[in-house]
This record gives structure tokens, C-alpha cells and sequence, in this order.
């Protein structure tokens, strides 16, 4: 008699144990999925908003230079490269930076890149990005 009491009290504790692991493993589960989508929707963010840095820098320069090419003066090669040299330095975000204009805008041509020695990206685990590089040219030919 207490070997069958003992054999289904085992049984009965066997089935709760079961049924606890079976809805805990759910919830787990569960929360597990919401974690990985916080986690990957907040990195997504941090990543859209140092792309959006750079777009940005883009987006200016490329109005500013559409309205030199509106404008009927040229301007000097000089003055564009000064400029775009000190767009690179005011920006430690950009590790380069790198504008062509139209074949026949000068009547020579213009492809000026400006870029930072020795960096690479900062969400690498290799290397941190070197903010304090000086900018070097480097002027294309063709």
C-alpha cells in the first residue's frame, strides 16, 4: 500500500514538474525574443543615426556644389579645395571625403580627396578611429 501511495504522489509531482518546466520554458522563451528585438532595434538606431551624420555632410555639400554649377562664375580651385579640406577637419566622423564635378565645369579636372590616415571604423573591435589625424590630399588625375 505505501509503495503504490509513494508511486503516485512521484507520478503526481513527475506531472508538475513537467508543466512547470513546459509553460517556464515559454515564457522564456518569450522574453528572450523581446530582448533580441529591443537589443537589435536599438543598435539598428545607433547605426542609422551615425549614418544620418554623414548624410547629412553629403546632402550640404552636394546642394552647395549644385549651386556653384548653377551659378554662371566659376569659382576658384583653390577656394573649393579650402573649403572642402576644412568640411573633412570639422567633421571627425567622415575618414574621407571625396567630390568630382562635371568633366567640363573647369577646363581642367577637379576631383580633390581628402581623407584621414590610419582609421578605421569605430564599431570595429580592431582598431579605434583616430580623430586627431591630420587630413591629407590627395588630388586625382585623369
Amino acid at each position: 500500500m505505501t509503495l503504490v501511495l509513494c508511486s503516485v504522489i512521484l507520478l503526481m509531482y513527475a506531472i508538475t514538474i513537467f508543466l512547470v518546466m513546459r509553460s517556464t520554458n515559454s515564457v522564456i522563451e518569450k522574453e528572450a525574443i523581446e530582448k533580441t528585438r529591443n537589443l537589435t532595434f536599438h543598435y539598428g538606431e545607433l547605426v542609422k543615426a551615425r549614418l544620418g551624420k554623414g548624410m547629412q555632410v553629403a546632402q550640404v555639400i552636394a546642394q552647395t556644389y549644385q549651386g556653384i554649377i548653377l551659378n554662371k562664375t566659376k569659382p576658384d580651385q583653390a577656394a573649393l579645395t579650402a573649403s572642402l579640406k576644412q568640411i573633412a577637419e570639422n567633421n571627425p566622423d567622415l575618414s574621407g571625403l571625396w567630390v568630382m564635378l562635371d568633366p567640363g565645369f573647369f577646363p581642367y579636372p577637379y576631383a580633390p580627396y581628402f581623407y584621414r590616415e590610419n582609421v578605421t571604423s569605430s564599431l570595429s573591435s580592431r582598431k579605434k578611429v583616430c580623430l586627431s589625424s591630420p587630413i591629407s590630399t590627395l588630388t586625382v588625375n585623369f
